[in-house]
């Protein structure tokens, strides 16, 4: 049988949206307010430990800074903008997908924001759904048949964990996660309320799957230089 995945989600406060640096400098105000609230961090994904939600509302109004911003069951998280391998695999990993993908399918990368409430939103690295779901004013607000993150050293510990158990929460039927460094590829399905791990496949080995809908690669092709 194979294994099923339930974790608990980090017990942290969020950013409230009176704290939240609106100032031209908002990358530098950020880091020093995180540093002076005694934020928590999972290599580099920053957690900020200070009660009283923020709102989506919030979030758009704040200037663009390169950063990832996700609700996590009330949690705020903020991750710094990826590298270059990370880059290649998302890109390749979408061309991928889109070349099996049947018709009326919508593959979409980050920033794409999957909306759950005004207080919890994702934004997954890639993010698959129905086209009939896609709003071109706005976020995803149904359920996607896929979501993958494509971790990294900094990254792996919050996409295996609060990231798995938020995306099992919300009933996302496929989660993948991709490690570009090793190289390898793990699909969890939904299995009742927890992911089970259906296929897990390193470097040269082919990786397949069947759902949402059949597609096959190494994970070595979404790295090689």
């Amino acid at each position: 049988m194979p294994p099923s995945y339930r974790f608990r989600p980090l017990p942290v406060a969020v950013w409230t949206a009176g704290q939240l640096p609106f100032g031209p400098d908002g990358a530098a105000w950020r880091d020093r307010w995180l540093s002076s609230r005694g934020a928590v961090s999972l290599g580099s994904v920053s957690i900020a430990a200070h009660p009283g939600p923020t709102t989506w509302d919030d979030i758009q109004a704040m200037p663009e800074d390169g950063r990832r911003y996700e609700s996590f069951a009330g949690v705020l998280t903020v991750t710094p903008s990826p590298n270059g391998r990370h880059q290649r695999a998302v890109r390749r990993l979408l061309r991928l997908l889109e070349d099996a993908a049947p018709p009326g399918i919508e593959i979409l990368p980050a920033p794409y924001d999957w909306w759950i409430s005004d207080t919890e939103w994702y934004e997954p690295d890639v993010v698959v759904f129905h086209q009939a779901d896609f709003d071109p004013g706005g976020p995803l607000r149904a359920t996607p048949l896929l979501v993958v993150e494509v971790s990294s050293r900094s990254t792996r510990l919050h996409d295996l964990n609060a990231k798995l158990a938020a995306y099992a929460a919300n009933r996302c039927p496929h989660y993948w996660v991709v490690d570009p460094d090793e190289p390898s590829v793990v699909a969890f399905r939904l299995a009742g309320a927890d992911y089970e791990e259906a296929v897990r496949t390193v470097g040269d080995a082919h990786f397949e799957v069947s759902e949402p809908f059949s597609v096959g690669f190494s994970p070595a092709q979404l790295v090689a230089g």
